[in-house]
């Protein structure tokens, strides 16, 4: 077998042997100095900025999948054992690359999520939320103690988001933790949509709101249980029939299609999932202006692509908003003027010259059109085989110079 390495391999090698050459000592005189340290029972202390330069190499080679706390254990101890010549630079360096790769595991991680009423499971992305008690009385538990602890620990959270995730076993809370609050600013989204009908939809859900709660994460090796931050406030209902004749769920699988929107993975659906997280953001927000800033941020993950040949992204996204949205020169002449008119106060806004603030109605109409646009895209990649920015671009020019 090759023992050749990757140019990003011989890279870190080098960082990693500087670094234990310049920033490891194991001179007794340095241990009064605040940087003194025991690892794997041996004693050392960093000198010359270790601190730093150890969170700098480990921040420039940290992955989605390890993050720098865990890398910057692996590197301490590569750097540790080349100081202390407990074996052959060589190996030292092999055994480094090895165990960087086998931390990489599968790791189902559970978080609590207050604020969701639910009777079956509901996927909303990488995620599965199930209520609690259902999911514990199906879920095989790999000891008695890890029971335990998912009993314990999450004893009074009604809702639990279930998700698998390939990385080190140390990150997964914080790498699903980021995905769940996304996940759930996505789905937040389509709250204005029921506001004036269900009353559960009326207030927020909130995301990044301290819980006492903790996550679990599990894995063939064994399970990590520490606290975490996911989720707070009012409940949404997801099974009650209180959208006219339906349920939200239904609402959002059979008008919505909200399966495809979170399963969806090209250019032009990954600008959908941030312009519905931009959307979601706005009700976590309560000044008004910062709602309608981040609606017109929704238009413009979408529609700010090939505007070389406008005089400006206001021209640009305006007339695009009028192809998509308008079905005859009159509607089109009309949204173009109010996605105008939604920018200027934007622009104002920016540059702090806005006299008349932002009410209500402009929050209003900023979101029903940015949702609006979101909605026809889906639409068009569902029905119509749109599937990247420069179709969509294709598009609306057809519209626009149709004869």
């Amino acid at each position: 077998m090759s023992n050749k390495k990757t140019a990003g391999n011989q890279e870190l090698n080098e960082d990693v042997e500087k670094f234990a050459n310049e920033c490891i000592s194991f001179d007794v005189d340095f241990c009064s100095c605040g940087t003194f340290g025991v690892r794997n029972g041996i004693s050392y202390s960093l000198v010359n900025e270790g601190h730093q330069k150890l969170l700098d190499i480990s921040t420039k080679y940290a992955t989605k999948d390890i993050l720098p706390k865990e890398i910057e254990n692996f590197i301490l101890d590569a750097a540790l054992s080349i100081k202390k010549n407990n074996a052959t630079k060589e190996d030292v360096l092999n055994a480094l690359d090895s165990a960087i790769k086998a931390s990489i595991c599968n790791n189902t991680v559970i978080l609590p999520v207050s604020g969701i009423e639910l009777k079956e499971p509901f996927k909303i992305g990488t995620f599965v939320i199930h209520p609690k008690e259902t999911f514990i009385a199906k879920m095989t538990f790999p000891n008695e103690k890890a029971k335990e602890i998912v009993e314990k620990n999450f004893n009074n959270v009604e809702t639990l988001a279930v998700g698998d995730f390939n990385c080190h076993p140390e990150s997964a809370k914080e790498i699903a933790r980021g995905q769940l609050v996304f996940e759930l600013s996505r789905f937040k989204a389509f709250i204005p949509l029921f506001s004036n009908s269900i009353k559960y939809w009326i207030f927020p859900l909130k995301t990044d709101i301290p819980l006492s709660d903790c996550s679990y994460v599990y894995n063939s090796s064994g399970c990590i249980s520490t606290s975490s931050i996911v989720s707070n406030l009012r409940p949404l209902e997801l099974d009650n029939k209180q959208f006219k004749s339906e349920s939200v769920r239904d609402f959002l699988l059979q008008k919505v299609h909200y399966d495809e929107i979170i399963s969806g993975n090209s250019d032009l659906w990954n600008r959908v999932h941030i312009a519905f997280e931009w959307l979601g953001k706005q009700y976590d927000e309560e000044n008004d202006e910062n709602k309608m800033i981040y609606s017109i941020f929704a238009l413009e993950c979408l529609l700010n692509s090939n505007t070389e040949n406008f005089s400006s992204i206001t021209a640009a996204v305006a007339e695009k908003c009028a192809y998509l949205l308008g079905a005859n020169k009159e509607e089109r002449v009309a949204i173009f003027n109010d996605a105008k008119s939604l920018y200027k106060i934007r622009s104002a806004l920016v540059h702090s010259s806005n006299k008349d603030g932002v009410n209500g109605e402009l929050v209003n109409n900023s979101y029903t059109m940015a949702i609006g646009v979101l909605f026809k895209v889906v639409d068009l990649i569902l029905n119509e085989r749109v599937d990247s920015l420069k179709k969509l671009d294709d598009f609306i020019i057809n519209i626009k110079f149709k004869d």
